[in-house]
């Protein structure tokens, strides 16, 4: 009986960690980039990619499928091959299409699975330089009893839903204003036109030095190293936070050896110190995450933002 249990474990195993998974990688991966080259996911991931490639010893090479909102390179690696040798690099914004979009072609939960994260980064609150408020708190009390209005990156946007959430959660009324993109935003911000902000640190960076928009919170749990003079959200009794992330993700099925052996590359390129550098100094931060641990962390994220939409009645595109 004893020698019957074993082997029904040992075939179990066998199922998701096939005998080629051993010997992973023997050629080339391939990583899809869902979005224009020289953008901040391209250039993020190959970063990192550079490093894991010396960790698993094989090339890595980054290609960019854009168009459709990045539906299109996101369906391309839903569709490969689960043998490890295609992934998907991609965004928080991931986990907002399926809830944004009336046919996104995938289901997140199904058709994928998290590798890991390759780094996450918080944003901050901006408001003209020319804003009288102290701080935050002080912002939050001067703006009950009236309408503020906040700009974003566009509808759906990660920069419009963290924002709507950290609104709502203050009981503030709203006007929401989308552009197109962050940078299209800022100078409305700075010239007192729009009333606040949520942006990626770097980009805002010019503005701030130049007096044009003030930094009034850090959505993440502690300061950051490229602005220690800024405080979080929490430190000013504000109950917020919010991180961006950057991550790889297979197609579901790939061996669990595999997806290990993976998560693994993308923890020792993030340890490395040319990676870590690059991402703190452009306001970001270091996450390490188990596949298992990644993969809860975004479907729950998914869920959180579907609910959100719709309570924001946000049409789909």
């Amino acid at each position: 009986m004893k020698t019957f249990l074993y082997g029904l474990v040992g075939l179990a195993l066998n199922v998701t960690s096939p005998a080629w998974a051993d010997s992973f990688p023997s050629k080339q991966i391939r990583v899809v980039v869902p979005s224009e080259p020289g953008g901040a996911l391209d250039l993020a991931t190959r970063v990192v990619v550079e490093k894991m490639s010396e960790k698993l010893g094989q090339p890595i090479v980054v290609e960019n499928l854009s168009g459709a909102n990045s539906l299109i390179g996101t369906r391309a690696v839903k569709r490969a091959r689960p043998d490890g040798y295609t992934l998907l690099a991609h965004t928080s914004t991931l986990t907002a299409l399926p809830a944004m979009q009336a046919d996104p072609g995938f289901d997140l939960a199904r058709d994928f699975i998290g590798v890991g994260p390759m780094l996450r980064a918080p944003k901050v609150m901006i408001v003209s330089g020319e804003q009288q408020s102290a701080n935050l708190k002080d912002f939050i009390s001067h703006a009950k009893g009236s309408t503020l209005s906040y700009g974003s990156a566009g509808s759906g946007s990660t920069l419009h839903l963290s924002a709507a959430r950290f609104l709502r959660g203050e009981k503030l009324d709203s006007i929401h204003i989308p552009y197109k993109g962050s940078a299209a935003a800022m100078p409305d911000v700075a010239a007192g036109r729009v009333s606040m902000m949520l942006s990626g640190y770097a980009g805002a960076i010019p503005y701030i030095q130049s007096g044009k928009l003030r930094v009034l919170g850090v959505t993440s749990d502690r300061r950051l190293a490229a602005a220690p003079d800024v405080p979080t959200f929490k430190e000013q009794g504000v109950d917020f936070s919010y991180y961006y992330w950057v991550g790889l993700l297979a197609p579901t099925g790939t061996p669990d050896t595999v997806v290990q052996r993976l998560s693994d590359a993308v923890q020792y390129a993030t340890q490395s110190a040319e990676v870590r550098d690059r991402v703190r100094a452009d306001g970001g931060e270091l996450w390490n995450a188990s596949p298992e641990e990644f993969t809860r962390y975004i479907n729950k994220e998914a869920a959180e933002t579907a609910a959100l939409v719709s309570d924001l009645k946000i049409a789909k595109q």
